[in-house]
């Protein structure tokens, strides 16, 4: 399989472009409304129409979606979008055994992720980055922090490439979720100086729930007292 076809087709920049699901959601919804779309790009695009469904809570919406798109096309390219998407869904309507071998399973196809762990085009790498975070989120779920940790932090540095290449909001969340994800596991490897590190670096660029509720129990961990009653004071109140 060519690199070329591997490549993010045009219409990823919505993500970039669009703060807003519902908004994504319209957009996709436009592109599948015209008729001269080739049968994989269709696909494609109700993968990424059920991923704004599910980020909007329509799970069983995003469902019906994805069995249109694996119905439609079950290419490469397009198969590995259905792979991540229902795994997404899954995972996040609580359904994390069934979850499960969706990831596996494009983490498994790896021609394609070794081609964009290769590549040169930043967004071709994205492939790897999301393949990467989700097999990382399983192997933690069954208490492998290890391997999760390396996946994590492989990820990390493909973000950290993406930011680089053009800051987005979209670049800038990924690369902060992604640092959030090596802190969370290297806590819960007792590597609690090493987390508290990387939740402090992240607390100086923005001010986020999941940021200060890590810092709480790492304070506590670590004996920062006054510093832990700091952060539940703003979690109570700024957060609350």
């Amino acid at each position: 399989m060519s690199d070329a076809n591997t490549q993010v087709p045009a219409f990823e920049l919505i993500w970039d472009e669009n703060a807003e699901s519902l908004a994504i959601e319209e957009a996709f919804r436009e592109i599948l409304s015209q008729t001269d779309l080739s049968t994989d790009l269709r696909a494609e695009a109700m993968t990424q129409l059920a991923r704004s469904q599910g980020l909007q809570g329509q799970f069983e919406a995003a469902k019906i979606t994805l069995k249109e798109a694996f119905e439609t096309s079950q290419e490469t390219v397009p198969h590995l979008r259905y792979q991540l998407e229902m795994g997404r869904v899954l995972r996040s309507s609580g359904q994390l055994p069934e979850s499960a071998p969706y990831f596996r399973k494009a983490y498994e196809e790896a021609n394609p992720l070794e081609i964009a762990r290769k590549s040169d085009n930043v967004r071709t790498q994205g492939w790897a980055a999301i393949i990467l975070n989700n097999s990382a989120w399983d192997v933690f779920d069954e208490g492998k922090y290890e391997q999760a940790l390396k996946m994590f932090t492989e990820a990390t540095a493909i973000r950290k490439r993406a930011l680089d290449a053009k800051e987005t909001v979209k670049s800038k969340r990924a690369y902060r979720i992604a640092r959030w994800s090596e802190g969370f596991t290297l806590r819960h490897m007792e590597k609690n100086e090493e987390a508290y590190k990387i939740q402090r670096q992240l607390l100086d660029e923005d001010d986020t729930k999941p940021n200060r509720e890590e810092l709480v129990i790492l304070c506590d961990k670590l004996g920062l007292v006054e510093e832990a009653k700091e952060h539940r004071s703003i979690l109570e109140t700024k957060f609350k």
